[in-house]
């Protein structure tokens, strides 16, 4: 990540026990450029030989280097929505980075075309394991919709219990028998 040139001129500096004074031309095009790379705070405060707090220091105390600091917040998150696209990234990685820098949740409108079509559980579950297999929903998000439908199918077996005992009761009234003793 760093070469032997850029380590050397680390510990000269660090050796010569001199602090790094701001230079908005110099270090607010750094931290652009970093940026870009999808890289942030602590690949600036390396490169630039100082803390994290000298760095928010700085954001606080010179207007440029705030704004600089805004602008290249959404570069580097641009990046990182970039890979979030990829089919290839480790999701929890990816959404743990993005929790982490960007203040970002997780939650994302997940469309699975084939569930609102499907009259059956197993239709619907079907459909969560084809859009799975696509590489459209994460295992994740694969297991939340499968909950959901579980959670359907036993409200659904619930109702049907409950209309099944209402009927009984019914028919119990009707012919004159004791629907309680019945255990209804």
């Amino acid at each position: 990540m760093f070469s032997d040139k850029e380590v050397t001129h680390a510990a000269n500096h660090i050796l010569s026990r001199k602090p790094v004074k701001y230079d908005p031309k110099k270090h607010v095009h750094m931290w652009l450029e970093i940026c870009a790379k999808g890289d942030g705070v602590v690949e600036f405060c390396a490169k630039a030989l100082i803390g994290r707090t000298s760095f928010y220091n700085w954001v606080g105390k010179y207007p440029e280097f705030n704004a600089a600091f805004e602008a290249g917040m959404l570069f580097s998150q641009c990046v990182w929505h970039k890979k979030g696209d990829s089919k290839d990234i480790n999701y929890n990685y990816w959404a743990m980075m993005m929790k982490n820098r960007f203040d970002f949740t997780d939650h994302r409108k997940l469309k699975v075309p084939k569930i609102k079509g499907s009259k059956t559980f197993t239709a619907q579950f079907a459909a969560i394991l084809k859009e799975l297999a696509e590489g459209n929903l994460t295992s994740h998000e694969a297991s939340q919709l499968s909950n959901l439908i579980i959670a359907g199918q036993k409200i659904e077996h619930q109702e049907s219990v409950e209309i099944i005992r209402k009927q009984m009761i019914a028919v119990s009234e009707h012919l004159g028998l004791d629907h309680e003793a019945l255990g209804t």
